[in-house]
């Protein structure tokens, strides 16, 4: 695979807060939420990756 794009995206900001919005109003617990919620130095983020698939043979390896 070769990356084309991988950038923050500009509404992050917006998505954290209204994901934490959303957490805080629903009864089921979200530990993703609870997370972000509790990232004030905001190592959290949300971004865009866009891949391109090569021809090249991929090498899965299982981990069982």
């Amino acid at each position: 695979m070769e990356i084309e794009a991988a950038a923050e995206l500009t509404e992050a900001g917006l998505v954290r807060e209204q994901y934490i919005k959303d957490y805080q109003n629903s009864e089921e617990a979200d530990a993703f939420a609870k997370a972000l919620e509790l990232d004030k130095d905001k190592f959290i983020t949300f971004f865009k990756l866009i891949g391109r698939r090569t021809s090249k043979t991929a090498y899965l390896q299982s981990y069982k």
